[in-house]
């Protein structure tokens, strides 16, 4: 949860006009996410062995760390 308001700060300065949409929808983002990430979690204890989540886990977090870095042009050039 320490990362939230960073995520927040940044979404604000990218469209300050719209504020409270931005943040209305990063927060339903995080409880979407969690609720995904648990269900597919529980899915993969299901089926598969017991370490397979974490290689999922990471997977997902090295993509979504290739989505933060692709977007940095994109709010410099705004910025």
């Amino acid at each position: 949860w320490a990362v939230f308001p960073a995520q927040q700060s940044r979404l604000l300065a990218l469209e300050p006009e719209h504020g409270g949409i931005v943040l209305s929808l990063i927060g339903s983002t995080i409880y979407i996410g969690s609720a995904v990430g648990a269900a597919l979690g529980g899915l993969l204890l299901a089926h598969f062995a017991p370490t397979l989540p974490a290689y999922v886990a990471c997977a997902i977090t090295t993509a979504g760390l290739g989505c933060f870095l692709l977007s940095i042009p994109a709010a410099r050039r705004r910025g």
